[in-house]
């Protein structure tokens, strides 16, 4: 959501005129909000993995889903 607000708001709609920011702040804004967001993508794949697996694995034991492949 952070993301569609820089890209959308911030500055094809003048939002950081509103805040008061610089063109350098925002590009600031820009260049952290993309760190953070690869940051939150890799910690993403990594709970899903961690979580996804073995409850796939659970699954499987259930007959209701055994025909599963």
């Amino acid at each position: 959501m952070d993301s569609l607000t820089r890209v959308f708001l911030l500055v094809p709609v003048g939002l950081y005129n509103f805040f008061g920011w610089s063109p350098e702040s925002v590009y600031g804004v820009f260049v952290e909000g993309a760190v953070v967001s690869y940051m939150e993508d890799t910690l993403v794949v990594a709970i899903a993995l961690l979580v996804g697996v073995p409850l796939l694995m659970a699954l499987r034991k259930l007959p209701a889903f055994r025909s599963l492949p």
